[in-house]
């Protein structure tokens, strides 16, 4: 059997729109905490610095003010530190994601049979909120559930409230608001009973509506509020009030006449209570419809589109590179009578860069043939390159394109969490219906859309990296193969000093003239390897020694003849 509605729900505190962050702001914690992760070595003082800036973001980015709410912003901060909330990868490696999930399942439990909204205290809320925007903005759907928890329980808008009774000293773990709630994410969700302003802690009633009298102005109370029934159908927008004790009445506006009755907004003062209307004047005709009136809109945040950069390259060109292709192409006028396929070659050689580097005489040459072929284009490239010059610079910018919108997954999943908080204060309830369900459509072609480009990335990748390893196994085979290439070749190199041997024979003639010899060299090697500079300075030496006896022999055996020769002229 369900348990009775709790009797004490908490109003619904408001959001500081004028303090929520772009989301350009958010993107500057995520480059913060890749910069961290960066580094091989970081510091508990960095770590604690980066902590401090992140919950104070978060609660600004949740519409609450950092500077009020000191106790609980410690208190997040807290258990950043001890849930290692820098060192988690994902919901499943956080410590904390176990306690924080338990919370949502009591949450969907207890929200199922009050039909009273129930919402996680402060600070697990806080800080699960920072990892799904800052840690996990690129896998915001790895824990649906998670995901779907924080769309279905209106999560952004009522951080603001844990955060504010968390500050307040209530240290419940799920806090009961004062709003009814149904658990279905496609239905027609009931404005809070009670809301609390954030600046100045007053509480906010619901909008008072007669025929002839509508006060938007804020009422002040006390006494406990019945809450306003809101009837589902088009035909029944009048509110129901329980009639009130009041110690002062105001007197009741001029009635118009009925010709001309129209209905009109006339503010109410502050510091003097509301009228009780009379039971015949709550009763509204069936005919006449007046929706609740709602405050208007707040901007939200919006995701500002990421704009294209331009970026500046250095270029340059060199008379060299260039006029290693063209003089080919000048050395083939000759022969193609200035005309023919040499212009389109000529023109793929040619910018209106390259002809600035040409040395001169092949700048004649060039503006002859431009001439001669009528290429105005060129002649005017040719005037402008009056200058000689081997080395021309200069600088080109190019425009990159920002990224496509449905590429950047959070992107997306804030400006569809923008839009249900707008969708949610129209109020028009058809209207408001036909939005969400148009909204849950247009969410889920967007997760398709997703999961498909996801899924061909990760086949980019894996393919990548079978390619990379295959790279990696040719690099380590030739690193074997060159491996064994140098040890066979130095012990080669040592049999070769061993084996190898010069051989000079000289042999001398005796019958022919005194300068007639004949010197063969031999030369026998077993090796197949060059020598080494050692061996073939040994080898050196060794020819340089047969040489000098060589000499020495062939001096004697002259010597020998002149004295023969002498010893006959006696």
């Amino acid at each position: 059997m369900p348990q009775p509605p709790p009797m004490n729900p908490l109003p619904v505190v408001t959001t500081i729109e004028s303090l929520r962050l772009s989301y350009s702001q958010i993107i500057g914690l995520r480059s913060y905490y890749h910069h961290i992760c960066l580094r091989e070595s970081v510091k508990n003082k960095t770590i604690n610095r980066f902590y401090k800036a992140l919950v104070t973001r978060i609660f600004r980015f949740l519409g609450s003010d950092d500077v009020r709410y000191q106790k609980c912003l410690a208190a997040c901060i807290e258990v950043c530190k001890t849930t290692n909330f820098i060192e988690a990868k994902g919901w499943n490696s956080w410590s904390g994601f176990t306690r924080i999930l338990n919370t949502m399942e009591e949450v969907e439990r207890l929200t199922r049979q009050t039909k009273l909204l129930h919402c996680p205290a402060a600070p697990y809320l806080v800080v699960a909120i920072a990892m799904q925007q800052v840690i996990l903005q690129d896998i915001a759907t790895e824990n649906n559930k998670v995901y779907r928890f924080f769309r279905d329980f209106d999560s952004y808008n009522k951080a603001a409230t844990a955060i504010y009774f968390y500050e307040k000293n209530y240290r419940q773990e799920i806090l009961t608001l004062d709003q009814a709630w149904n658990i279905d994410p496609f239905a027609l969700q009931c404005m809070p009973n009670r809301k609390i302003d954030q600046l100045d802690g007053r509480i906010l009633r619901g909008w008072q509506t007669s025929r002839d009298h509508i006060s938007d102005e804020v009422i002040e109370v006390k006494d406990e509020q019945i809450p306003i029934k809101q009837e589902s159908s088009a035909a029944h927008h009048a509110l129901e009030f329980r009639e009130e004790r009041r110690e002062v009445a105001m007197p009741m506006p001029v009635p118009v006449p009925e010709e001309t009755q129209t209905i009109t907004q006339t503010p109410m003062p502050i510091s003097q209570p509301a009228p009780e209307p009379e039971p015949a004047q709550v009763q509204m005709p069936a005919q006449i419809t007046m929706p609740a009136p709602v405050p208007n809109p707040a901007p939200t945040s919006i995701v500002t589109p990421r704009p294209t950069m331009v970026r500046e390259t250095l270029m340059e060109v060199f008379r060299g590179e260039v006029m290693t292709k063209l003089q080919p192409l000048l050395d083939r006028l000759k022969s193609e009578n200035w005309n023919g396929v040499i212009q389109t070659d000529m023109m793929e050689v040619l910018t209106d860069k390259n002809v600035r580097v040409l040395p001169s005489l092949a700048k004649q040459t060039v503006r002859l043939w431009a001439t001669r072929s009528q290429n105005a284009m060129l002649l005017s490239w040719l005037e402008q390159a009056r200058d000689d010059v081997d080395v021309f610079q200069w600088t080109e910018r190019f425009t990159e394109p920002a990224p496509s919108a449905w590429t950047i997954p959070q992107s997306a999943h804030s400006v569809f969490h923008d839009l249900d908080a707008t969708i949610t204060r129209v109020p028009q309830l058809d209207i408001r219906g036909l939005l969400q369900a148009k909204m849950s459509t247009l969410r889920d072609i967007f997760d398709q859309q997703e999961k498909s480009h996801k899924e061909e990335m990760l086949h980019r990748v894996d393919s990548l990296q079978v390619d990379i390893a295959k790279l990696h196994g040719e690099m380590a085979a030739s690193k074997q193969l060159y491996g064994q290439a140098v040890a066979e070749s130095t012990a080669t190199d040592v049999d070769t000093a061993m084996t190898d041997r010069d051989v000079v024979i000289i042999e001398t003639d005796d019958d022919t003239a005194e300068d007639s010899e004949v010197e063969r060299k031999k030369k026998k090697r077993k090796g197949e390897k060059k020598e080494r500079k050692g061996d073939k300075k040994d080898g050196e030496e060794i020819v340089k020694k047969d040489k000098k006896k060589k000499t020495k022999s062939g001096e004697d055996l002259k010597k020998k003849k002149r004295s023969h020769q002498e010893m006959e002229l006696d």
